[in-house]
This record gives structure tokens, sequence and C-alpha cells, in this order.
């Protein structure tokens, strides 16, 4: 009967400590003030960190950082930023990179090479956009 129950308490336990870490995974860490619109609108040097979306991977830069990855490792990548990279709170700007073709009426109908590439970036600004989201990060458009 105590072996049981040590069982069970071994199993709950290991379910807490999987929960746990999941939670972790999908949370920003909230010590870092939500942004103020107010403030960050007016800001002429910009200091948080900027995404910018390329059509093949996900370049975040933030002072003295730069970090290419995927749009799934985004959350993993801003949360591991230290505090002192988010001075105007949860915010970043996230804008198109240089090779991006975003106007597809300017292709020639045989460049399918530019529709892949344009869908592909498509697909990867949306799921950034979705990460940032969903760590309750606002989103600037910089220049303004």
């Amino acid at each position: 009967m105590m072996r049981k129950r040590l069982v069970i308490y071994v199993i709950v336990l290991a379910i807490a400590v999987l929960a746990m870490r999941l939670l972790r995974q999908h949370q920003f860490p909230y010590s870092i003030r939500a942004a103020d619109p107010d403030e960050y609108q007016l800001i002429q040097e910009w200091r948080n960190p900027w995404i910018t979306v390329e059509n093949d991977s996900v370049l975040v830069r933030s002072q003295e950082v730069r970090i290419t990855t995927q749009p799934n490792r985004l959350a993993a990548v801003l949360r591991r930023l230290p505090a002192r990279h988010w001075p105007h709170g949860r915010v970043v700007v996230m804008n198109p990179g240089h090779d991006v073709v975003l106007d597809l009426s300017q292709r020639k109908d045989s460049d399918v090479a530019t529709v892949e590439s344009s869908a592909r970036h498509q697909a990867y600004w949306k799921q950034c956009r979705d990460v940032i989201e969903e760590l309750d990060i606002s989103i600037n458009r910089w220049p303004m």
C-alpha cells in the first residue's frame, strides 16, 4: 500500500513539473512592464528588440545582440533577452527584410520563385506576429 502511494506521488510530481515547464515555455518574463504607446512612439533611439522577418529566417537585434532564428524559436529567443533589452517595456519593432517582395503586382507572371518566396514570407510574418501577440508584446512599426 505504501509503495502504491509512493508511485502515485512520484507520477503526480512528475506531471506537475512537466506542467510548470510547459507554462514557463509559453510565458514572457512579466517583470518587464507593459509598453506605453505614448512613451515609445516619441522615442528617437529604439533600444528594444528589432525583428526583421526575411524569406528564410528571422533576425532579432537588440543592442549588442544579433540572433538569426526561425519563427518557431522566436518566443524562446525573446524570453532569453535580459530585462535591460526592454527599456521601453514589452514592445518590439517588426519589419520585413530587405529582400522581401511585398507587392506581387510588380512581378512578372513567370516569376514563380518570387511568388513562392512571398508566400513563405507571409507565413513567417504571421507566425512571428502570433508568437509576439501570445507573449503579450506590442508591435511598433518603426520608423513611424
